[in-house]
């Protein structure tokens, strides 16, 4: 059903300059239906979403409040049995290409762990555990992670708070030191929602001269990053999140465990991580994989200099292709990736 404003006046009592303010305020909250001129036409839940801002208004919360309770609000209405959509757009993400996991998900395991969990789309895309362990070398990573799990609703108050821009890209930027987590946690939010393909060293969406039809804002949408941030942090209640080398994940003794192991991709991996692997890292990742007594599933570019390191031991490799979204070449946007496992499915 399609309500226009003046329906709303009616409906919910609410005065027209107030009414009008609210629906610019809370904008990414309200569904606008149909655009017919310069007339918006609305679905009958904004109803209940101006209502609900009264209630709220009447009870003396400020914008930024309420602005959280209504995107708390959505993630109590969300179906118990979908999964999170992590915040972070990262290079190499799996988001896209879950289904080609299930069938290691399917091993069974009482422990779960990830020595590289970077945007953490395949934490997200699976059912959690006893127990679970998620770890990154990356500080900003692990900050963010901490932060969703503890921290969700400064985090969510800092998005609602901020309107990227290129100067205040150009400032966060000159920042080198922290006071709290929290604040890391948020800058490399912001990075990543407002860097090309979401890659922490990269220029802003739209260039530094914003002459693109993309802009910098063009990736940040308040309401839907503080619905992912909260869906997440109830995800990762519980949850071990650590900042350590991967051996240390690697060795670290356990029964009946799944390590999903997904390190930054051999070929580009300087290009696109701030914390990237080496030849002789890579090397040691292998050796060690052929020692452990943990099942595991290995995610990795496939090139010649992979399938020579990876490929010497007695390992079960399948290949997989899928799109990537990283690569602005048209021409060359499919990638082939290695699923290299001590198990078979």
């Amino acid at each position: 059903m399609k309500i226009s404003a003046k329906d709303l006046l009616t409906k919910t009592g609410i005065p027209k300059g107030t009414l009008y303010r609210w629906l610019e305020t809370y904008k990414d909250f309200i569904t606008v239906e149909k655009a017919v001129g310069r007339k918006n036409y609305y679905s009958d839940k904004t109803i209940d979403t101006l209502l609900q801002i009264k209630k709220l208004k009447q009870k003396g919360l400020r914008d930024t409040d309420i602005k959280l309770a209504l995107a708390s609000l959505k993630i109590n209405n969300t179906k118990k049995n979908t999964f999170p959509t992590s915040p972070l757009r990262f290079p190499g993400s799996k988001s896209r290409v879950l289904k080609r996991f299930y069938p290691y998900f399917n091993k069974s395991h009482v422990e779960y762990r990830e020595p590289f969990v970077g945007g953490g789309s395949i934490f997200f895309g699976k059912d959690k555990v006893s127990n679970n362990w998620l770890n990154d070398k990356d500080p900003n990573v692990y900050a963010f992670f901490v932060s969703m799990r503890d921290y969700p609703e400064q985090l969510c108050k800092k998005i609602l708070q901020t309107k990227p821009s290129l100067e205040l890209w150009k400032e966060k930027r000159k920042r080198t030191e922290y006071d709290n987590i929290v604040d890391r946690a948020f800058d490399f939010l912001f990075f990543n929602r407002t860097n090309f393909s979401g890659i922490y060293t990269a220029n802003p969406l739209g260039g530094m001269e914003q002459n693109s039809a993309y802009r910098i804002d063009c990736r940040w949408n308040a309401e839907t990053l503080c619905k992912r941030v909260l869906d997440c942090s109830k995800k990762l209640q519980g949850v071990k999140i650590t900042n350590l080398d991967f051996v240390d994940v690697l060795l670290a003794p356990g029964d009946d465990v799944l390590l999903i192991i997904d390190p930054p991709y051999y070929k580009q991996g300087d290009r696109l991580y701030p914390v990237s692997m080496s030849h002789d890292e890579h090397v040691k990742l292998a050796r060690l994989l052929a020692e452990t007594k943990h099942n595991f599933l290995l995610t990795i570019d496939d090139c010649p200099e992979v399938r020579n390191i990876y490929g010497k031991e007695n390992f079960y490799i399948n290949q997989e292709s899928w799109i990537y979204s990283i690569n602005p070449n048209k021409k060359d946007r499919v990638g082939k990736e290695l699923f290299i496992s001590n198990f078979k499915i």
